[in-house]
């Protein structure tokens, strides 16, 4: 049995209906409008409510970086994209951080 849920009613402007259903047709954000509300509403959730010690931050990547991350990961040294992402900027931030302690 499916868990119990609630109908909500959003009005969306045109152009925003139109990005969702662009982002749909890639088949990268499940294939209703639905389906991608709930996991734009379950994102966002998940950002809002992190550990205290940990703070969500988006960032711009160029693809090649991007791309590089991935063949990291593939060649397994890294667990997943994220992984990588956090793992550069740790080393770097620890990096930066004994550079100025000397």
């Amino acid at each position: 049995m499916a868990p119990e849920s609630e109908r909500i009613t959003v009005r969306l402007p045109k152009e925003t209906v139109e990005k969702i259903e662009r982002l749909l047709a890639t088949g990268r954000y499940g294939k209703t409008t639905s389906d991608f509300v709930r996991r734009a509403i379950d994102s966002y959730i998940e950002a809002e409510f992190t550990p205290e010690n940990v703070e969500k931050k988006v960032v711009e990547l160029p693809k090649s970086s991007v791309q590089a991350l991935e063949q990291f990961t593939k060649e397994g040294e890294y667990v997943s994209v994220e992984d990588a992402i956090r793992a550069v900027i740790r080393d770097y931030v620890r990096k930066r951080l004994e550079d100025s302690d000397r």
